[in-house]
C-alpha cells in the first residue's frame, strides 16, 4: 500500500512538471526570461511557502487586472495535473468508486503545482535540490510538519492540510467546473496505476483565514478581503 501511495503521488509530480512546460509552450515563451518570469507571476512570493495567494490556483490569472479572482482551484496548472486522477478512475465502475470528492487529490495536485513553480521561478527550467535532479512526492517534503529552530520555538508548518479546510467546503457545482477544468487539458487519454485511497487527514487546527480564497462566483457577494488577479510581464 504504502508503495502504491508513493507511486500515485509520484505520478503527480511528474505531471506537474509536464504540465509546467506544456505551459511554456502554450503561453509561446522561448527564453529562460520569459519562462521565470511566467513562473513567478504565477507562484507568487517565493519565499511564502504556505500563501493561500498564489495566482496558479485561479483559473481567471490570464484575464485583465480589473477582473476580480475567480474560478478557485481551476488554475490550468492544476487542472492538468488534477486530470491524473480522473484519469486513473475511469476504468473502476462506478459503484466501487469512493462516493466522497477528491479532497486528497486535489490538495495534491496544488501542492505539486506549487513545487513545480518553486523549482523554476528562477532559472526558467526545472532544477529541484536533490541529486537525482527529480522531485520525490514523499512525505518528508510535502506533509505538515514542526520546524525547530535553536533560537526560537517550535512551529508548526502546514504544507498538506493548508487548504484542507477550504477544499472539504467546496461546493457541489464547484467540484464540477474543476472536474470539467481538468477534463478540457485532456489531449489523450493514458493509463496509469488506480490510485490509493486518499491518506491526507484532517488537523486539529484548521480555522486559519480562508479570506483569501473567496470566489465570487460561488461565495457571497461580499468583496471583502479579495485582491485583483495580477497582472502578468513577461519579457
Amino acid at each position: 500500500i504504502k508503495q502504491g501511495i508513493s507511486n500515485w503521488r509520484n505520478r503527480f509530480a511528474t505531471a506537474g512538471i509536464k504540465a509546467l512546460d506544456a505551459e511554456y509552450a502554450r503561453q509561446k515563451l522561448t527564453t529562460t526570461k520569459e519562462k521565470a518570469a511566467l513562473s513567478l507571476a504565477l507562484l507568487g512570493n517565493p519565499e511564502d511557502i504556505k500563501s493561500k495567494t498564489c495566482s496558479f490556483l485561479w483559473e481567471s490569472f490570464y484575464e485583465d487586472s480589473q477582473v476580480k479572482k475567480l474560478g478557485l482551484f481551476q488554475g490550468h496548472l492544476v487542472a492538468c495535473v488534477f486530470l491524473e486522477h480522473l484519469i486513473a478512475i475511469q476504468g473502476i465502475p462506478h459503484n466501487q468508486q469512493v462516493q466522497e470528492q477528491p479532497v486528497g487529490a486535489l490538495i495534491y495536485a496544488i501542492q505539486v503545482v506549487h513545487q513545480a513553480l518553486l523549482y523554476s521561478h528562477k532559472s526558467g527550467s526545472f532544477k529541484p535540490p536533490t541529486a537525482k535532479g527529480v522531485m520525490e512526492f514523499s512525505k518528508a517534503n510535502w506533509a505538515d510538519c514542526t520546524l525547530t529552530q535553536p533560537s526560537s520555538k517550535s512551529r508548526s508548518l502546514k504544507r498538506s492540510s493548508i487548504f484542507l479546510k477550504k477544499v472539504k467546503s467546496l461546493k457541489e457545482i464547484q467540484w464540477d467546473n474543476i472536474k470539467e477544468a481538468a477534463l478540457k487539458t485532456q489531449e489523450k487519454a493514458h493509463t496509469m496505476l488506480p490510485p490509493p485511497v486518499d491518506d491526507l487527514d484532517a488537523t486539529d487546527d484548521l480555522d486559519d483565514d480562508d479570506d483569501e480564497l473567496h470566489d465570487l462566483h460561488y461565495d457571497s457577494s461580499d468583496d471583502e478581503g479579495v485582491e485583483d488577479s495580477p497582472t502578468l510581464q513577461v519579457g
